[in-house]
């Protein structure tokens, strides 16, 4: 079936129902209301498009579903300028190719804004999920329970979270040894009430996170903006943040929360935190053996007590960290104390390098075990050297 052009409307019907077909479908706009999938594409191959104008909603609204867009078992859909609106949730996944989603918006739904299991790719571009006010919904959730690839990216978007996680990443039992990639780019996220994460990644295999660009927001306190757990011991986890804005305004919050059991490459590069409550933290890690991590050019400040910019809870064996040209200014005015980079626990002999680092304000402005340590850095003109060796 081949199609290149039309609008379809209906009411108390699905619009678009295509099943167990081939086929290459343009759409100007798709509407419908009170069906129970608004669009539905099932078993499908080829392409199915719905292209939109220029203005909002041009690609159609669809309200009053139980799906707003439902695909299984199909090859790849697209949507531009759609309108979701009080429906159950907004996009349902399963089983399937390439999804994406263009200028569009998602609001006032009562489960999931984008709920996606065994998905190869959902690329989310220049779109809103609305906040439902206090409610938990309208959030993205993006599961595997068979091994696979799957790609997940979200760009120049807005999202909202007032309970859970803004974005949910999960390899669920059968999916062990999958690969995730995982792009957040330019983005306006927050995460308030009742919420605990921004981004969420639990994944058991190799993995591949990028946050760049963004903008984060915490409010009410407990938070975390990305919570990341590589649950596979032999595959390596390659996490990059760089060049965003951390805004954390709840107390016992933390920016970045990184956990791995197996081979770990991080870097976070060129990111402002501004930390204004107490008991918060930037950068926590607890990390595996084989761990390098580059922590360069970020700036943090902090006006209220017991702030830790960066604390290294475990660090394993045959490990790097590079930490230069970092600048960090925590609150002055408290009898509590504020620190600067520490390592509580570290298993065996790590390798510590970099210079051009200023940490003012802080009780405590470096603590580690120097005897699990080997190489120097240079904090506040100081040089800490290590008292191990690689032997």
């Amino acid at each position: 079936m081949v199609i290149y052009d039309g609008s379809i409307e209906t009411t108390s019907g699905t619009a678009l129902d295509i099943q167990d077909s081939t086929v290459d479908i343009g759409l100007t706009s798709v509407s419908s209301t009170d069906a129970e999938n608004g669009i539905q594409v099932i078993d499908t191959n080829g392409q199915v498009i719905v292209f939109g104008k220029t203005d909002d909603a041009s690609g159609g609204t669809i309200t009053g579903a139980e799906n707003a867009i439902f695909v299984s078992g199909t090859e790849k859909v697209g949507f531009q300028h759609m309108l979701l609106e009080d429906n159950e949730t907004g996009i349902k996944i399963e089983d399937s190719g390439d999804f994406y989603l263009s200028e569009s918006i998602i609001r006032t739904v009562d489960t999931w804004g984008v709920d996606a299991i065994n998905a190869r790719l959902v690329s989310i571009d220049n779109s809103i999920l609305e906040s439902n006010g206090e409610s938990e919904h309208n959030r993205i959730r993006f599961l595997a329970d068979k091994e696979g690839s799957y790609e997940l990216g979200v760009s120049n978007s807005i999202l909202a979270a007032n309970d859970g996680s803004a974005i949910q990443v999960e390899s669920l039992s059968g999916s062990e040894g999958s690969t995730l990639g995982v792009v957040l780019s330019s983005n306006d996220l927050y995460v308030s009430h009742t919420a605990t994460t921004g981004l969420d990644i639990d994944w058991n295999g190799t993995s591949s996170v990028t946050l760049y660009g963004n903008e984060f927001v915490s409010e009410y306190g407990d938070k975390t903006i990305l919570d990341f757990n590589g649950i596979y011991t032999t595959d390596l986890s390659s996490i990059t943040i760089q060049q965003n804005l951390f805004t954390m305004t709840g107390s016992n919050d933390a920016a970045v929360n990184i956990k791995t059991a197996g081979e770990s490459d991080i870097v976070a590069s060129g990111n402002y935190l501004f930390l204004s409550e107490s008991d918060q933290t930037g950068f926590l890690f607890d990390l595996a053996e084989d761990a390098d991590v580059n922590l360069s050019s970020n700036i943090l400040t902090s006006s209220d007590a017991s702030a830790t910019a960066v604390l290294f809870d475990f660090i394993g064996d045959h490990s790097s960290v590079v930490f230069t040209g970092n600048a960090f200014a925590l609150d002055t005015n408290s009898s509590l104390i504020d620190r600067g980079l520490i390592f509580d626990t570290i298993d065996g002999v790590i390798d510590l390098t970099g210079q051009n680092n200023s940490i003012t304000g802080a009780g405590e402005i470096f603590s580690a075990p120097t005897d699990h340590i080997s190489g120097r850095v240079i904090i506040n003109g100081s040089v800490i050297e290590g008292e191990a060796s690689d032997d």
